[in-house]
């Protein structure tokens, strides 16, 4: 009922969001759909996608068609975002253009002022190697300069394995990976126990605003995943000699 009142819908785009278009089709407002909706909002227009796979088989786990569609957690992608919504509201409330516009110009300063502060505390530890427990990070990591090399989960979307654990721990101690990087929804005792195994450091991160405490708005959201990778990355006694 509520998204048949909708007058805009605003979404990720790509096939993150699964539960969208059955939602969608059982409203039966095709002004919504993706792709073709004129309501409808898509911020993922214009992202530079990282991971697009070359070929699709369901053996490769939880694989996403588009590429990896966690793009939201880079800034620079942020920015990206607030340009689509401002864009999509103008388009269809022409009369408050100038408004929506010049919010997303506000906020566009905003994200541009702190990147300067996350940058230089991240500073010390690019090209720093870590791994996390799905693939949610690649964005962030490209952002930053860090290198993950690899996740707890053997395949996107599949539980981590014993095998595939000894294997990730094995690489983790051969490449001085000490950061393990975990979204809030997944499990603790599997990243705190390759933490034990290899003196890494678990970093819990937020994938979305509201996750933590911390986290109320999206500026806070990045200030937040800054500063416990930071934290995880000294408790970890990195840079590694």
């Amino acid at each position: 009922m509520k998204v048949k009142k909708a007058d805009v819908f605003i979404h990720t785009g790509l096939d993150l969001e699964a539960w969208r278009d059955p939602l969608l089709n059982v409203a039966g407002k095709t002004s919504l759909m993706w792709p073709n909706g004129e309501r409808q909002i898509d911020t993922s227009k214009g992202i530079p996608l990282l991971e697009i796979p070359s070929s699709l088989s369901r053996a490769q786990g939880d694989i996403h068609a588009y590429g990896n569609p966690h793009y939201w957690l880079s800034p620079d992608n942020g920015k990206i975002i607030a340009r689509n919504i401002a864009e999509g509201l103008a388009r269809l409330y022409p009369e408050d253009s100038s408004f929506f516009q010049s919010n997303e110009k506000a906020f566009e300063l905003k994200i541009d002022e702190k990147m300067g502060e996350w940058s230089h505390e991240l500073m010390p530890f690019k090209g720093e190697k870590a791994v996390s427990y799905h693939k949610s990070w690649p964005y962030f990591a490209k952002q930053f300069g860090l290198v993950l090399i690899g996740e707890l989960e053997p395949k996107p979307g599949i539980p981590p394995t014993a095998k595939h654990l000894a294997q990730l721990e094995n690489a983790m101690r051969e490449q001085h990976a000490k950061v393990i990087l975990k979204e809030t929804f997944f499990e603790h005792k599997t990243p705190d126990t390759v933490a034990k195994e290899t003196g890494a450091v678990v970093a819990t991160l937020a994938q979305s605003v509201g996750d933590v405490k911390g986290a109320t708005d999206y500026l806070h959201m990045v200030d937040y995943n800054v500063r416990q990778v930071v934290e995880a990355f000294e408790k970890a006694g990195a840079p590694h000699a």
